[in-house]
């Protein structure tokens, strides 16, 4: 019997990997490779996911399509159905700066009643995880609440040091760019429609995808909305500190919580 088991998951594995690559195949978008097997990881390669994987190549900057290109890395890990549903999950990781594939290899309990049922679709930020990720080693190598608090100078400096360094220029590792990929992928695998989960800065990647796409979207889920009028950074501490003392009020009002 489990003979039997692992060739119907073997046969079900091989003929969606091939009918996907099909799709990538025909529309010339997956630089000539096939979803393969992979691992995605997180904590350092401690915590395991199977999935399909693969890297497509789109230009840096979509007004001039002949320049420069990087390559996104995108994953699918699939649904426990032999037929799953049309439209898959799609997470939108945090940060800015925290790649898709890391965050669900983190947090994949948190979505397998999902999984049952949908593939969850994982697309790297350009800038992020896979996905032509822009490095500074000085800035990743300091003390930066030391450096925040002892010489905010200092800090500026490596920040700009670290914009003259990096590998590609970072005017195109916006929002906006990272909304086009993600729909330029849904296109590439075939899928007519996504279910959007964003988490933090993710929920303005998912906002922003919902206003210029709104026919490409069936659901949205938006964890700890960041709406597109907040400017992301100056008020962290004071948010924090609101968020902390409603929480408080919230328990004073409740008899059993006040009372614990």
């Amino acid at each position: 019997m489990r003979v039997a088991l692992y060739r119907a998951m073997k046969m079900r594995f091989c003929r969606r990997r091939w009918l996907v690559a099909g799709v990538l195949s025909m529309l010339g978008g997956a630089s000539g490779q096939e979803l393969r097997s992979c691992h995605l990881t997180a904590d350092e390669g401690r915590r395991e996911v199977d999935a399909l994987c693969t890297t497509v190549a789109v230009p840096l900057n979509p007004q001039a399509p002949d320049g420069d290109r990087i390559e996104l890395f995108v994953a699918v890990v699939e649904a426990l159905a032999e037929e799953p549903l049309a439209d898959p999950l799609t997470v939108l990781a945090g940060g800015p700066g925290d790649a898709a594939t890391r965050f669900f290899a983190m947090n994949e309990a948190a979505f397998s009643r999902i999984l049952r049922s949908r593939d969850v679709l994982l697309v790297d930020q350009r800038g992020t995880g896979a996905s032509a990720p822009l490095h500074c080693e000085k800035l990743e190598q300091a003390n930066l609440l030391d450096r925040i608090g002892a010489n905010a100078d200092e800090l500026a400096e490596l920040t700009l040091d670290c914009l003259r360094t990096v590998a590609h220029d970072p005017r195109f590792f916006t929002t906006s760019l990272a909304v086009e990929d993600l729909d330029r992928m849904r296109e590439t695998l075939g899928y007519e429609r996504l279910n959007l989960y964003g988490i933090s800065y993710g929920t303005r990647v998912a906002q922003h995808y919902l206003r210029r796409y709104p026919q490409r979207v069936r659901s949205v889920v938006l964890d700890g909305v960041l709406p597109a009028s907040v400017a992301l950074g100056p008020d962290i501490a004071l948010d924090s500190q609101a968020a902390l003392e409603g929480l408080f009020d919230r328990c004073a009002a409740e008899p059993s919580c006040r009372a614990a």
